[in-house]
């Protein structure tokens, strides 16, 4: 039997094959959707960054494909920061929630936040909280190196509220 795709996915599919058919580079694929968000996602539009609610306030694409489509985001308390558009989970059936879903689809992400549950932050409280402590050690890992550094022993807390 034939697995077949849901209407949600082949819509996603839909979309990525008009913004891609005709291009012959990445660069060009990116320029579309770019041009994509412009005309089609209504702004500001909801969106949610590592959990954070923010507004999508601005697509930008400035050549730099390894970054791609990057958007400004303005959170709750009015500071804005710009972000690549990969890194934003669009709740599903929000404007722009298509060709933003459409976008992290073709990049291979999963395409929208899936339920609130996934973009809300869960607050460090109780018995979570007590057993985290400054002399206990925590795990790191490089997400960019610039320059071959080397370090011997690092001890940091990240705490997220």
């Amino acid at each position: 039997m034939k697995d077949e795709k849901s209407p949600e996915w082949a819509a996603l599919d839909a979309i990525i094959d008009e913004l891609t058919a005709e291009a012959h580079s990445d660069d060009e694929r990116i320029w579309n959707f770019h041009q994509a968000f412009q005309k089609h996602v209504s702004l500001p539009c909801d969106g949610f960054v590592i959990g954070e609610p923010v507004k999508l306030v601005s697509f930008n694409y400035d050549g730099k494909q390894r970054r791609g489509v990057t958007t400004t985001c303005r959170r709750s308390d009015g500071r804005e920061y710009e972000v690549a558009a990969s890194e934003v989970l669009v709740p599903k059936h929000t404007d722009g929630s298509r060709y933003v879903g459409a976008y992290r689809h073709w990049l291979g992400l999963v395409p929208y936040a899936l339920d609130e549950k996934a973009t809300r932050r869960t607050p460090i409280s109780g018995e979570r909280a007590r057993s985290i402590t400054l002399a206990d050690p925590v795990e790191l890992v490089v997400l960019s190196l610039k320059q071959t550094t080397v370090v011997s022993q690092c001890n940091f807390l990240s705490i997220v509220f």
